[in-house]
């Protein structure tokens, strides 16, 4: 049976497969691009009015008009690329259907359960209104007549409509292309044969390298490679690990050295203010004199040192080295957790693929203060001090009133369980206004219950003797808040 490939002339079918890509593509899109609803502040009950969070509140004001024009503009695309699908749909419910099933009987205007004798009624009578020598006629619709007619009293081509639906017999196979014939007319060749060595010569190997070439510098974790390599060779040394070196392998991060990341560009004002705060009081825990390398770097020295004024509560200048802290800061969480997946590799070469420069597991004090380390940074604290300090307006020197031999106050959950009058006479030295700010973060916190239930079940040896080994099935309930 001959074959031939017949391209879509109207467009109808090429819009069905443009559709089906197009929506594979706009949903997941518009899932991303969709902006999420922010919790405004204030909207969980009191607001802090401390100097840090009024200060917070009016950048975040600042940027809410950048961030306002980036909402519109990402609803205004999703907009934009739905109607243009809506229009594809219009498209296609609009086209016309190039195939119809042949019907003699609606050729000849009779229904399908029609006589013999009605059929040559209906014949006689369409063929005197349509023939052609008439006037008026129309010589196409009289032969689909007459070979309607033929076909329903014909023996042979009534067979023939049954079984192959066209009175003539099985026609040649007809398989349609959703594409346009426009796209193999000659004419047109050189600007198909041009589009296609763009988009897949061009353009596609160009963003699949760029892609490659950046993925490839970065972890799993959406950091430097160079930033892994470092914390695996300081963390996999057997020496001591404690808090002040932890944070100045942190600061060692190649997201803050500038040959290889914006994140931290060096300032004309780095050396003088920098210099200042070395040589101040109010970096007690800071070491800047190392030898060792990456961490005697200048970036890393300075990264070391905004680390150490967010710790210690210092004020630094808002033009320069305020807007690198806040930077330095949101990475930090980042780089935490992959210290902690840096241990977790270390522990496993030095137990199961010892070496010479990985031989001592990481012991669990590391873990833990590497751990202090995110509360140190969240809360803005040294792992030491007390944690009352992080709240606004306390200062260290009204800590002597938290221990005395009427009581011993040493977290936040202790305050906040005082009676008001004793609470307000404990923070005296600070205003009404003050100490409402201190309530107001703490009716912040969240207060999480957890509830647990251990159940063991003992492993039988041969001899059916309970041994040490245990299965243990631990259910574990948090509440936060009461929810």
């Amino acid at each position: 049976m001959p074959q031939q490939l017949e391209y879509d002339e109207q467009g109808s079918t090429f819009y069905y497969f443009l559709i089906s890509f197009y929506g594979l593509f706009l949903l997941p899109a518009t899932y991303f691009l969709w902006p999420s609803r922010k919790k405004a502040a204030g909207e969980t009950g009191l607001v802090c009015q401390c100097d840090p969070c009024r200060h917070k509140r009016v950048r975040l004001e600042e940027e809410q008009p950048r961030e306002t024009l980036w909402i519109i503009t990402r609803v205004a695309v999703i907009a934009v690329l739905w109607l243009l699908l809506a229009f594809m749909l219009y498209k296609v419910l609009t086209a016309e259907v190039s195939y119809e099933e042949y019907d003699p009987f609606s050729i000849l205007e009779l229904n399908s359960d029609a006589t013999m004798g009605e059929i040559r009624k209906q014949y006689r009578r369409l063929s005197k209104v349509y023939h052609p020598d008439k006037q008026g006629g129309d010589q196409d619709m009289f032969m689909k007549i007459a070979k309607a007619y033929e076909a329903l009293t014909d023996e042979v081509s009534r067979e023939n409509w049954i079984k192959y639906g066209n009175p003539d017999g099985p026609q040649a196979a007809t398989f349609g292309i959703a594409l346009p014939s426009w796209v193999v007319e000659k004419q047109n060749s050189i600007w198909v044969l041009g589009l296609y060595m763009l988009v897949f010569i061009i353009i596609l190997p160009i963003a699949v390298g760029t892609w490659w070439y950046r993925s490839i510098k970065y972890t799993t974790a959406n950091l430097l490679i160079q930033t892994s390599q470092v914390f695996f060779h300081y963390l996999s040394k057997p020496r001591q690990l404690t808090i002040k070196r932890l944070l100045m392998v942190m600061a060692a991060a190649f997201e803050f050295n500038p040959q290889y990341s914006k994140l931290l560009p060096p300032r004309p004002s780095d050396d003088e203010e920098l210099t200042e705060l070395i040589h101040s009081r109010d970096l007690p825990h800071l070491t800047v004199k190392v030898k060792e390398p990456v961490l005697r770097e200048p970036w890393a020295v300075k990264t070391s040192i905004l680390i150490h004024a967010h710790l210690g509560k210092v004020g630094l200048p808002p033009a320069t080295l305020r807007p690198d802290q806040k930077t330095v800061l949101k990475v930090c969480p980042r780089l935490i957790n992959e210290m902690i997946n840096i241990l977790n590799q270390v522990w496993i070469y030095a137990r199961y693929r010892p070496s010479p420069q990985v031989s001592t597991p990481p012991s669990q004090d590391v873990y833990e203060s590497v751990m202090r380390m995110s509360q140190m940074v969240v809360q803005q604290t040294w792992d030491r001090e007390s944690v009352v300090l992080q709240l606004p307006h306390i200062q260290t020197d009204m800590l002597r009133h938290f221990r005395t031999r009427r009581r011993n106050i040493t977290t936040v959950e202790e305050f906040v369980a005082m009676k008001n009058a004793d609470r307000r006479s404990l923070v005296r030295a600070i205003s009404d206004e003050d100490y409402l700010d201190v309530m107001a973060v703490c009716s912040s916190f969240p207060h999480v219950t957890i509830s647990t239930e251990t159940q063991g079940i003992p492993i039988r040896a041969h001899h059916h003797k309970p041994t040490q080994s245990l299965y243990f099935t631990t259910d574990l309930s948090l509440c936060s808040n009461g929810r």
